[in-house]
């Protein structure tokens, strides 16, 4: 269950990221 959360978590923080454009190569790195 606390798995879960952390995923949440951090996908909210990519999100939150991705929106404001603070993400270069980041989020290539996460998605592999």
């Amino acid at each position: 269950m606390k798995k879960f959360d952390i995923y949440e978590m951090v996908t909210d923080l990519i999100i939150e990221r991705l929106e404001k454009g603070v993400v270069p190569w980041g989020t290539i790195f996460v998605f592999r």
